[in-house]
């Protein structure tokens, strides 16, 4: 969203998936957990963590964690080992919940370019009525998949490749 209100000549469309913004509210407490002295700690062991506990931590995000497969936890564990990254997540987490905020201002300059957003209605991370709200302030097209949670691509990687492609063929631009 961002990138789209800087820019907005050259974006041609947007997807979104679940992304956090303005309306939403529920993931400052995980921003500042992460940024308290425990949740420090907890972002500097997170790397180290075994994979069981990153597939928990995973699963917990979605709706129907049986359905993701064995070993998901690595790809995510895995960019945390490249050296600074947990420090520089923390330096953006400081800033993370104004930046959103000052998304809302911006929201408007975003309203000519075509937006998708597509929201699992059981995402445990980024409310869904954000969703709507966002929906509205962008005048976009809100796709909503039943039974998903926050990670749609994880959960039903087939329906969530078929709505973005059919989104992105059906709004090709000459």
């Amino acid at each position: 969203m961002e990138l789209g209100a800087m820019a907005a000549r050259r974006v041609r469309r947007l997807i979104l998936v679940s992304p956090a913004n303005p309306f939403a509210r529920d993931y400052h407490r995980v921003v500042n957990f992460y940024l308290s002295r425990p949740g420090g700690i907890f972002i500097r062991l997170a790397p180290f963590a075994p994979i069981p506990i990153w597939e928990y931590a995973i699963k917990r995000m979605c709706s129907e964690s049986s359905i993701l497969p064995p070993g998901i936890g690595v790809g995510y564990r895995q960019p945390l080992r490249e050296r600074g990254m947990t420090a520089h997540i923390r330096s953006s987490l400081r800033t993370f919940i104004a930046e959103i905020e000052a998304l809302r201002e911006k929201l408007p300059d975003l309203r000519n370019i075509p937006t998708m957003l597509v929201w699992g209605d059981r995402d445990p991370v980024v409310e869904f009525d954000s969703g709507r709200q966002l929906q509205q302030a962008l005048g976009a097209e809100l796709v909503v998949m039943p039974g998903i949670g926050h990670l749609p691509y994880e959960e039903s990687p087939e329906e969530f490749s078929r709505i973005v492609l059919e989104y992105l063929k059906n709004r090709v631009i000459g």
